[in-house]
């Protein structure tokens, strides 16, 4: 899925930037693939991607800092025994 598609499927108005500053800290791993054509790469989110972004997002849009978000969200997947982050 691409980040276009993710931002689609987000409740609210969730930011590109956002998405990418998940990533830069860690908190999903899209896959990159390498586009033959323009040799450049390109991100690939899971449906797991998508409902991590969901869920850290949505504790962030609360007013939770995205450190706080990933870690509430972290707490709610463990707890339902979700395993997203394994």
């Amino acid at each position: 899925m691409t980040i276009g598609q993710v931002m689609a499927q987000i409740d609210g108005e969730i930011a590109r930037d956002f998405i990418y500053y998940l990533e830069n800290k860690g908190y999903i791993d899209p896959e990159k693939i390498t586009t033959p054509s323009r040799k450049i790469q390109r991100r690939e989110y899971s449906e797991d991607d998508v409902l991590k972004i969901r869920l850290i997002w949505g504790y962030y849009e609360q007013g939770f800092s995205p450190r706080v978000a990933y870690e509430k969200a972290l707490a709610e997947c463990k707890s339902k025994q979700l395993r997203l982050w394994e």
